[in-house]
Parts: C-alpha cells; sequence; structure tokens
C-alpha cells in the first residue's frame, strides 16, 4: 500500500512538470525572436502602389560622399541620370545611381548660389530648383565645374510654408510644391501640396492637395508628418510624398486622396528626398547626420 501511494504520487509529479513544460515551451514558440521583424507596415492595401515596393527588409543603401552630407531632393532626366542638390547652397550635382559617385557637378550662378534648397525637378532639359521660401529657379544642365545662370520666379508662399519638396505634373504640366509646415490661411489640421503652373509660370492659389493629419499619422511613427519630399510615380500616376519627420511614405492620387501609407524604418535617419528611376527602383536619400550620407534603393517587386 505505501508502495502503490509513493507511484501515485511520484506520477502526479511528474504530470505537473509535463504541464509547465508544455506551457513553457508554448510561451517561448510565441515570443519573436529578439532578429524577427513584428511591426508590419499599416494602411496598405494590395490596390496602392506602395505594396509594389518591400519595406519590412532592409533596403539596399548606396554611400554618398562626404561632400554630399547635405543631400536633399532628387530627380531623373528623361535619359534616366540622377541629380540631387545640396540643401544649403546652389551645388547641383549628377550621382551614379548604381555606386554613389558623383559623375558631375556644377553651380548656379549669382544670388542662387546661397539659398536654402529644398527640392529639385527636372521637365525635359529644364532644371528647377526651390527654396524653403517657395521661390522657384530655372536653369539648364551645366557641364563640370560650371557656373549657370538662373532665373528666379516668385510665388505667394514663404518660410512659414517652409517648402521641403518638389516634383513635376505631366497631366497638368505644373511643378508640385509639398508644405512641410503651414499649408496656408484656413487650412487648419492638414498638410498642403501646391502647384506652380509652366504654362503662366505663376503659382495656383487653391492647394493643388490637402492631406488630413488625422490620416497622415495613423500611420507614421511618433505623431508627425512633416513632409520632405514628393514624387509623380509614372507607372501608377500618383504621388508619393515622404517625411523625414514621421518617417513614413504615403501615396496620393491626382485627385488628392490618400491611397496608402507605409512606414519607414528606423534607419533611416532623415528622409529628404525621393525619387524613381527607369525600372521602378524607388531611391530615398537621406542626410548625414553624424554618419554617411546615403540613398536607400528599393526594387520593385517582380508581379505575381
Amino acid at each position: 500500500m505505501k508502495t502503490t501511494g509513493y507511484v501515485r504520487a511520484l506520477s502526479v509529479i511528474c504530470c505537473g512538470l509535463l504541464v509547465v513544460a508544455c506551457g513553457c515551451s508554448k510561451k517561448k514558440s510565441e515570443t519573436p525572436s529578439a532578429t524577427s521583424k513584428t511591426e508590419t507596415p499599416a494602411l496598405l492595401p494590395a490596390s496602392s502602389a506602395l505594396a509594389g515596393y518591400d519595406f519590412v527588409a532592409p533596403p539596399q543603401f548606396i554611400t554618398l560622399p562626404s561632400e554630399l552630407d547635405e543631400v536633399s531632393g532628387l530627380a531623373t532626366t528623361p535619359d534616366g541620370r540622377l541629380f540631387t542638390h545640396n540643401d544649403e547652397n546652389g551645388t547641383i550635382t549628377e550621382v551614379d545611381a548604381a555606386t554613389g559617385s558623383i559623375r558631375k557637378q556644377f553651380q548656379l550662378d549669382g544670388k542662387a548660389a546661397s539659398k536654402d534648397f529644398e527640392g529639385i525637378a527636372i521637365v525635359g532639359k529644364r532644371f528647377f530648383i526651390t527654396t524653403s521660401a517657395g521661390v522657384i529657379f530655372e536653369f539648364a544642365e551645366g557641364k563640370s565645374g560650371d557656373a549657370v545662370p538662373a532665373t528666379a520666379y516668385q510665388t505667394e508662399l514663404s518660410t512659414k510654408n517652409d517648402i521641403e519638396g518638389l516634383c513635376y505634373d505631366p497631366a497638368t504640366n505644373a511643378l508640385l510644391l509639398a508644405c512641410k509646415e503651414r499649408a496656408g490661411k484656413g487650412f487648419d489640421d492638414v498638410k498642403a501640396v501646391y502647384a506652380f503652373s509652366l504654362d503662366s509660370m505663376k503659382l495656383i492659389p487653391k492647394p493643388r492637395f490637402l492631406l488630413p493629419m488625422a490620416q497622415l499619422l495613423a500611420a507614421s511613427r511618433g505623431d508627425e508628418f512633416n513632409p520632405s519630399g514628393i514624387e509623380f510615380n509614372p507607372r501608377s500616376r500618383s504621388f508619393f510624398v515622404v517625411a523625414a519627420e514621421g518617417k513614413s511614405v504615403v501615396e496620393v492620387s491626382p485627385e488628392g486622396a490618400i491611397l496608402g501609407q507605409v512606414k519607414l524604418d528606423k534607419f533611416h535617419r532623415q528622409a529628404e528626398g525621393i525619387t524613381f528611376l527607369g525600372d521602378g527602383t524607388l531611391l530615398i536619400s537621406d542626410e548625414a547626420r553624424g554618419e554617411d550620407p546615403t540613398i536607400a534603393r528599393y526594387p520593385l517587386r517582380a508581379a505575381p
């Protein structure tokens, strides 16, 4: 009888240990590893052109020369060459999109040499660059070492709007200017994008887009979404707006509707410029911020 009781007790103890072990094993299997990616980009319907890019896996980063520490806007020519600019002077740089090396540099002449430049756009053979105060300069591509003349176009925008992005909209033959700060009088809790007509060479007073902050903050990092770049996607015919403060990219329809949004991973220190290569590759530039300036490459996914 004593032996039988001992065996029963031992059995109960073993069963209890087995249950505890199973529970621990289950908890361990439910805990993601330290290296696994658990965050899923938000507001990304399959119909969004953003779904064509992998924002979960780290992109390929191309290191730029240190003289491009203040790299800002990005733009490509019709023949596929990549240009950028420094945001503290009028130096225009052609960059090798595969290696990050400098192919050539030229300078804007006169008063345009020392402005706070925040975005670049290329329309055929015409180059445009904007200041944070919304002054647009037009110039032609120069040879290496050239100082090229530039024509200035004033707009009704100012440093209160803080223009941080410039791109070309072929459907309306206009330049689009993304405001980092104020959208304008009477526009609260929104971010604005204005249009500058290349037909009249004047700013259209009514904003082209008004993007509700409530929507923008739903898939941004922190409590901010301050646009730092904008680009037309020739494949989807929509616009991609990147925010350094908020670390995310939003897709906007030609009518101004938000089609999708993704968070950028934290390895983007300060995403300033955005553009596309001919094969659909998405490029995003980051200022140095104490490290190396870079361009991130996001290849377009192959069609299923």
